[in-house]
C-alpha cells in the first residue's frame, strides 16, 4: 500500500506544471540522446515536464498549446480572446501572452501541431525581430517571414537536414522543441554563420558538373578560374548552349585567345569594353566577376521576373569602379538575394574559388533552373527546371545523366530506353546531352508540329521536352517527354492521337493526367528537322493520374 500511495505521489508531482525533473530520470531520453542537453536545461528551469509514468517522449508531436508552454510567457498580451481558447484551460496565459498569431478569425486551434515556420517566427519575435542581411533568398524565401527566417539560419537555430531545406510547413517533436527554444536563446548572441559554410561540398559538385561550364574542368573547391574562362561561362549560360553560336551578340575576335570572342561578347553587354584585353583575360576572376557573370546568365534564360534596371544597391564590400551595365548586373543580384556570406558581403575583391562559383551557380540556378525544358502546346513555350540537390533522391542510375532535375519523379530516370542497336552512345542520355542543346530548334520542330495538329483538332495535350532526356537509340533519337492531359475527348487514348508501338500498353486518356513517354523520330536525322509523321511512342514510363 505504501508503495502505491508514493507511486501516486510521484506520478501527480510528475504532472506539476513548474516541478522540474532531472533529464536523467526520463525512461526514453538518455544522456546519448541527441536533444539530451537542451531537454535538461529546459526540465531544470521547470519550463517543460515528462508525463506521468516517467516518460519524456521525445519523438511526440507538439500542439501550439505546448510549444507556447514551453517556450514560456512573452511580454505582451493579445488583443482579442480566441473563441477555442477558453479562460480555465492550462494553456490560457501561455496562449494569450504568446505572440504567435491565430490561425483563422479568433481562432487559435490549441491542439493542432505547429508547424516549424510558426516556431522560426515566434522564436524571431521573442528575440527582438533583429533583421539580417546577407542569407540568400533560396532560403529566405521558403516562407512569408523571410527576416524571422534569415534570422533563424543565420544564427544556426534552424537549418534543415540539408542546410536548404527548412522543412518550415512541418511539425515537429518535443525533442526538437526543445533544442530550438535554447538553440535561440544560446545562439542570440553568436557570428552569423556563411551560407557557403553550411554547404556539403557534394552538393556543390553536383551542381558544377551538372552545369559543365568549364570544358570538363574537373571540380577542386580551391581551384581558380581566368576573366576568360568566365566569360565562356556567362555566354553559355546566356545562350543555353555548349558549343556557343554567338547568335544574340554581336561580337568578333579581338585578339588571338581560346575565350577572345567570349569575351569580346560578354564585356561588349556587361562589364565594358575596356576589359577587352591579354591582360584581362588571363587574370583570376573575382567573386563579384563571378556574380556578375553568373546574373549576366541568368536574366537572359530566366522565364520568371527578375527586377533590374536599379543602380548602387548591391553589395557592401565592393568598391571597384564599374560599369552602368555591371552595376546594373550586381545591383540585380544583390535584389534578388544571391549571397554566399554574412552581412551584405560577398568578399568582391578576393579570387572567387570552384567552391564559391558552384555556391553562387546553385542560388541562381534554385531562382530560375539553367535548364530549359521546351514546352509544346497550342504554341511553344518554355520553363525552367533546377537541379536537383538531395543527393539522397537520385535514381540508381544518375550517373547515366548529365543532369537530374527537380520535379522528376526518381522512376522516370531509371526506366530503360528502347534501343534497336549496340554501342557506346547508343541510349546514353549524357552522351546526348550537349548536341540536344546545340541543336535545340531541329529537336523541337517535331514536337511543335505534333501538339499544333492535335489542338486544332481540340485534342488539347502538352508535351514538355527535357534536353537532358534524349538518346540515340540507334536508329534515330528518342525524347523522354511528359505530357500533361489538358483536354480530350471522352474515351480518347493515347495511341489515337500519337502513334503508339503494338507491344505498348495503350492509356485511356483523362483530363488532369500526366504520362511520362519514350517518343522516338523513327527516323535517323535528314536535313535539319525531324520528320512528325515518322514519330511514335515505343515506351510508357509512367502514368500519375
Amino acid at each position: 500500500m505504501k508503495r502505491r500511495i508514493l507511486a501516486l505521489i510521484v506520478a501527480a508531482v510528475l504532472a506539476l506544471p513548474g516541478f522540474a525533473v532531472y533529464a536523467a530520470e526520463f525512461s526514453d531520453l538518455g544522456s546519448s540522446h541527441w536533444a539530451y542537453s537542451s531537454v535538461s536545461k529546459l526540465v531544470d528551469e521547470g519550463t517543460i515536464n515528462g508525463f506521468t509514468d516517467g516518460t519524456f517522449r521525445p519523438d511526440a508531436t507538439v500542439s501550439r498549446a505546448e510549444f507556447v508552454k514551453m517556450i514560456g510567457k512573452g511580454p505582451v498580451a493579445a488583443s482579442e480572446t480566441y473563441t477555442d481558447v477558453a479562460p480555465g484551460a492550462w494553456y490560457y496565459d501561455y496562449v494569450m501572452y504568446s505572440g504567435l498569431a491565430p490561425l483563422g478569425s479568433r481562432r487559435f486551434e490549441p491542439d493542432t501541431p505547429i508547424t516549424r515556420g510558426d516556431v522560426a517566427g515566434l522564436l524571431w519575435k521573442r528575440n527582438g525581430s533583429v533583421k539580417v542581411d546577407g542569407v540568400p533568398a533560396m532560403i529566405t524565401s521558403q516562407s512569408s517571414e523571410p527576416d524571422a527566417i534569415a534570422w533563424v539560419y543565420a544564427k544556426g537555430i534552424m537549418m534543415g537536414d540539408d542546410y536548404i531545406n527548412l522543412r518550415l510547413g512541418d511539425s515537429l517533436t518535443r525533442a526538437e522543441a526543445a533544442a530550438l527554444i535554447v538553440r535561440a536563446r544560446e545562439n542570440t548572441a553568436a557570428a552569423n554563420v556563411n551560407f557557403i559554410d553550411y554547404l556539403d561540398d557534394k552538393v556543390l559538385e553536383t551542381v558544377y558538373n551538372s552545369l559543365n561550364l568549364f570544358d570538363n574542368k574537373p571540380y577542386n573547391p580551391d581551384a581558380k578560374v581566368t576573366n576568360g574562362e568566365l566569360a565562356h561561362m556567362a555566354i553559355r549560360l546566356a545562350e543555353g548552349q555548349n558549343t556557343v553560336t554567338y547568335g544574340n551578340f554581336s561580337c568578333e575576335i579581338p585578339f588571338e585567345h581560346k575565350y577572345a570572342q567570349s569575351l569580346d561578347a560578354y564585356a561588349k553587354y556587361c562589364i565594358g569594353e575596356d576589359k577587352i584585353t591579354q591582360e584581362y583575360i588571363d587574370k583570376n576572376a573575382t567573386v563579384s566577376d563571378a556574380v556578375c557573370a553568373i546574373t549576366f546568365g541568368l536574366l537572359r534564360t530566366s522565364v520568371k521576373y527578375i527586377e533590374y534596371g536599379d543602380t548602387d544597391n548591391y553589395y557592401k564590400d565592393i568598391t571597384a569602379a564599374l560599369s552602368e551595365k555591371a552595376n546594373k548586373h550586381l545591383t540585380a543580384a544583390y535584389k534578388a538575394g544571391i549571397s554566399i556570406y554574412a552581412d551584405g558581403n560577398i568578399k568582391a575583391d578576393k579570387d572567387v574559388t570552384l567552391k564559391e562559383l558552384a555556391a553562387l551557380l546553385f542560388q541562381a540556378d534554385s531562382i530560375s533552373g539553367f535548364n530549359r525544358a521546351n514546352i509544346f502546346a497550342e504554341r511553344k513555350s518554355f520553363d525552367n527546371y533546377p537541379i536537383n540537390t538531395d543527393i539522397t533522391s537520385y535514381p540508381s542510375n544518375a550517373d547515366e545523366y548529365a543532369v537530374i532535375l527537380k520535379g522528376i519523379p526518381k522512376d522516370v530516370y531509371e526506366a530503360e530506353y528502347v534501343v534497336y542497336a549496340d554501342g557506346e552512345s547508343i541510349g546514353s542520355p549524357k552522351s546526348m546531352y550537349n548536341s540536344a542543346r546545340d541543336f535545340n530548334e531541329i529537336y523541337n520542330d517535331m514536337l511543335l508540329t505534333i501538339t499544333e495538329t492535335l489542338w486544332a483538332n481540340n485534342e488539347k495535350l502538352s508535351i514538355t521536352y527535357y534536353p537532358s532526356m534524349v538518346v540515340n537509340n540507334g536508329d534515330g533519337c528518342t525524347y523522354r517527354v511528359k505530357i500533361d492531359v489538358v483536354d480530350v475527348s471522352d474515351g480518347m487514348t493515347l495511341g489515337k492521337l500519337i502513334p503508339i508501338g503494338t507491344d505498348v500498353n495503350d492509356v485511356t486518356l483523362k483530363d488532369g493526367m500526366t504520362v511520362y513517354a519514350d517518343l522516338e523520330t523513327g527516323a535517323k536525322l535528314t536535313g535539319i528537322f525531324y520528320a512528325a509523321d515518322t514519330a511514335g511512342i515505343n515506351q510508357v514510363v509512367k502514368v500519375v493520374e
